[in-house]
């Protein structure tokens, strides 16, 4: 980390962060050691302006496997939004993040384990998210990460948007540019 530009950038990612079925909590992805995210908010101190944020989740929580429907459990219900909001503003805390993305990749897209609720699970969620970062001594930065598949896309409820900085569109998955 130490070859990183920090004073010509205003904003870095640490992309991924995972969440922990059930218990939803936030964690390394693949094992990685929590001590890497100290590592990396450590980085403004060469540059105080520059914003940090975590980037949760990524292609894994679409795979089949343990991670597919960590999203869709997380979203579904009341408590376990408010579980998941808990542990993401402690750990935005602890590691000195300034923000948040959710990287959820394809929300309600049954061919990657998303049922129909997804998108409106979503946005509440983000609604929810959006009024407990308001009582935060901090606000904190938050987005997500959208697809350019029309096909991916109609899952989403646009309306989520209004509970968001802004939405970073994957144009790396645009094909005959």
């Amino acid at each position: 980390m130490k070859d990183i530009p920090v004073n010509s950038l205003t904003h870095l990612y640490f992309s991924f962060a995972f969440i922990t079925p059930n218990e939803y909590n936030i964690v390394g992805m693949d094992g990685l050691p929590s001590e890497l995210f100290s590592n990396f908010t450590d980085l403004k101190k060469d540059n105080p302006s520059l914003k940090m944020t975590i980037a949760i989740g990524g292609w894994t929580h679409n795979d089949p496997g343990p991670l597919q429907k960590v999203f869709s459990d997380m979203v579904s219900t009341k408590q376990n939004r408010s579980t998941f909001i808990e542990n993401l503003m402690a750990f935005l805390r602890q590691y000195a993040f300034d923000g948040v993305d959710f990287d959820w990749e394809c929300p309600g897209a049954d061919d990657r384990g998303g049922v129909p609720e997804d998108g409106v699970n979503f946005t509440q969620f983000l609604k929810e998210l959006e009024e407990e970062n308001k009582k935060q001594p901090k606000r904190y930065i938050v987005s997500y990460t959208a697809p350019t598949s029309f096909w991916y896309l109609r899952h989403f409820d646009l309306k989520s948007i209004d509970y968001v900085d802004f939405a970073i569109v994957m144009s790396y998955d645009l094909h005959g540019v």
